[in-house]
């Protein structure tokens, strides 16, 4: 089965609507968890947060050990460089994803199983994951020299699915502009996308 891996309960909406994808909850240690009879498709709603991410995702992983053929982290991400490649509301695929710990960057790093090929209809770039939201301008210069976007999971996604060697893939919608927060962006854009 291939699993749909989401943070926050608002981005599963359309997921769990669709009568097409039929996704039912399904018991297990936590709420959060859906399945797909019909298209062998797994939803796991996981939180914010590496940690929620990882635990949430480990649990699973383990329990399905040798089940989950292929995880699909989708979600949002902050933009941290100006540039015109980065624009509101588009989707960019993420090939390598970092991890920021405060003040600091995790030594390890997970590549995504992403294709790099020209036909690949999205734009393909690296993330960094920080264990604390990015909202001011100073938090894009520490995150810059890494990577352009920021978001709060995929490195956990990348993670446990290195660890489970399960491969994985990363879609991020950009939700805001981190590098303007300071000038008075608004932040609630990503409530919006």
């Amino acid at each position: 089965m291939k699993l749909i891996v989401i943070a926050h309960r608002a981005e599963t909406q359309a997921f769990l609507k669709s009568r097409h994808l039929a996704f039912k909850p399904e018991a297990f240690a936590f709420d959060g968890l859906y399945y797909s009879t019909e298209r062998n498709l797994a939803l796991l709603l996981t939180g914010e947060g590496v940690q929620s991410a990882t635990e949430k995702l480990a649990a699973l992983c383990g329990a399905k050990h040798g089940k989950i053929q292929e995880i699909i982290n989708l979600g949002v991400a902050g933009i941290v460089e100006d540039s015109p490649q980065f624009n509101l509301g588009e989707v960019k695929e993420i090939r390598t994803a970092y991890l920021s710990l405060g003040h600091k960057m995790e030594f390890k790093s997970f590549s995504t199983s992403s294709p790099s090929s020209p036909l690949s209809p999205f734009h393909v770039c690296d993330i960094v994951t920080s264990s604390k939201r990015a909202l001011k301008t100073n938090d894009c210069e520490a995150l810059l020299p890494f990577a352009p976007l920021v978001d709060r999971e995929t490195w956990a996604v990348g993670s446990v699915a290195n660890r489970f060697q399960v491969p994985f893939r990363s879609l991020k919608i950009l939700s805001d502009r981190v590098y303007k927060a300071d000038q008075g962006d608004s932040l609630e854009v990503c409530r919006l996308v």
